[in-house]
């Protein structure tokens, strides 16, 4: 159930059909979202056992996954933060800074900066894994580097909230 108090600007989520959490353990779990921004989700990712069965596609559901969880825990709990009586341009300043750490950390992840330390050259993986409800590993996908476009990804999972 979601409301939205339009004097205060708060939004009370219980993440719902509305955020479409179903994917996501705390999906009762009530937070209180400060921002009027938070736009539902317009399609969201497949569940785990509908992942298509090619290895590229899987990849790309698993990263669907990984956007959509990436969104909603990370971007929109940043921006929930905005101070209510924030004024627009400071908003859109926000907004755009929380968007650029992130979309430049799918760059980092998908291998577009040379990273180094000393002589060595790094690389930071990213790595879906599936496990069933004992815990019990049920499969992993390497996502980065160099998997996906997960920086392009990014614009289409924060700005359009599409999953697929």
């Amino acid at each position: 159930m979601n409301e939205l108090d339009d004097s205060s600007h708060k939004r009370t989520a219980t993440f719902d059909k509305a955020m479409d959490t179903r994917h996501d353990p705390l999906s009762s779990m009530q937070l209180e979202l400060e921002t009027p921004q938070m736009l539902p989700v317009a399609k969201s990712p497949e569940d785990y056992p509908a992942w298509r069965t090619n290895a590229a596609d899987r990849a790309e559901d698993a990263a669907y996954m990984f956007g959509y969880h990436l969104i909603l825990h990370c971007r929109d709990e940043a921006i929930a933060r905005m101070p209510p009586d924030a004024t627009a341009d400071t908003k859109a300043a926000i907004e755009s800074a929380v968007d650029i750490a992130l979309h430049n950390m799918m760059d980092m992840l998908e291998g577009f900066w040379p990273l180094r330390s000393g002589s060595y050259s790094l690389e930071y993986v990213l790595q879906v894994r599936v496990q069933d409800a004992s815990g019990k590993a049920v499969e992993s996908l390497d996502l980065s580097p160099c998997k996906l476009d997960l920086p392009i990804g990014y614009w289409k999972w924060a700005h359009e909230r599409t999953f697929k």
